[in-house]
């Protein structure tokens, strides 16, 4: 579908989102303007704002209360678990349990929502509700209500509760098989507690047999969006800034995007300053030199496909 007068494309969450499903609503009219927002933008997103391409706009307060979320990392016999949920059920609070998958096929099943559900739903019994995707909306939207504002304090959900959910009461999420999950997803996903500006807490479990992962470590003492986006850009790499891989490291021959991050921020000031200021001599010789560059550049690579 084409729009006849879009001016204006606003993209919230644009981690979720791939290159081709931005370009193509971007598309749906002439000369549109482009906002994407998020609150942990991939590393491709954030390398080309380095470039230039994007303009930044920054929001550093919280729109409601200062958030106060402990991260703890722990593996699965952790009797803070189950203490966490007995803490909301006693003080009225509510507490996710978040699981990567439905169900999983392998014979140890102990992960998924479904079995998670099953683990805890003799302990905690009308407590404790269950919500997925492939659910009935109509079942979903009960299930969300009675956690909301019912007796329900404990829910167990994929990652469907990522996005979109406001519950002032949410004191606490657990996440299982937290090392499946991307950084911006931990985050986001952190971001359901605390929203009442009382202290949260966000437990990030998993196995650990081959010991603790460093990104989880990171989430332990950060929690600032835009670091984490730079801890997520430092571990997995920017991605092809002309094509459609948002994660790997472009080829450049002395410098890399992550370690001379500066460096690439300072070049990018400098090109602004002398294409504003190329009535000065010196500024307009470089110009004049790298424009010259370009060209050759570009004769060169169109007799390449001749």
């Amino acid at each position: 579908m084409n729009y006849a007068n879009l001016g204006l494309a606003i993209i919230d969450e644009q981690h979720r989102f791939g290159v081709n499903q931005r370009n193509l609503l971007a598309s749906k009219g002439d000369n549109v303007d482009l906002l994407l927002m998020s609150a942990t933008p991939i590393p491709r997103t954030l390398s080309l704002s380095i470039y230039g391409d994007l303009d930044v706009s920054t929001l550093e307060q919280f729109p409601n209360k200062k958030r106060n979320v402990k991260t703890l990392v722990l593996d699965y016999s952790s009797p803070k678990i189950v203490g966490l949920m007995d803490y909301c059920i006693k003080n009225e609070k509510k507490v996710f349990l978040v699981c990567p998958k439905i169900t999983s096929k392998g014979k140890e099943d102990t992960t998924s929502v479904n079995a998670i559900f099953a683990k805890y739903k003799e302990q905690f019994n009308e407590h404790i509700a269950l919500l997925h995707g492939k659910m009935k909306t109509e079942e979903k939207n009960e299930v969300l209500e009675k956690f909301k504002y019912g007796d329900v304090s404990i829910l167990v959900a994929t990652s469907i509760v990522e996005l979109g959910i406001d519950i002032k009461k949410a004191t606490g999420i657990i996440i299982f098989s937290a090392d499946s999950f991307g950084l911006a997803s931990l985050h986001q996903l952190r971001g359901r507690v605390g929203r009442d500006g009382e202290d949260a807490f966000c437990l990030l479990v998993d196995d650990f047999q081959d010991g603790v992962s460093e990104r989880l470590r990171f989430l332990e003492t950060c929690s600032d969006g835009f670091k984490v986006a730079e801890e997520d850009m430092r571990l997995r790499g920017p991605g092809d800034f002309t094509g459609l891989e948002q994660s790997g490291f472009p080829s450049f021959s002395c410098l890399n995007i992550v370690s001379d991050f500066r460096m690439f921020e300072i070049a990018r000031d400098e090109v602004n300053y002398i294409i504003q200021n190329l009535n000065d001599k010196e500024n307009k010789e470089y110009y004049d030199y790298i424009d010259k560059k370009m060209k050759e550049s570009n004769e060169k690579e169109i007799k390449l496909f001749d």
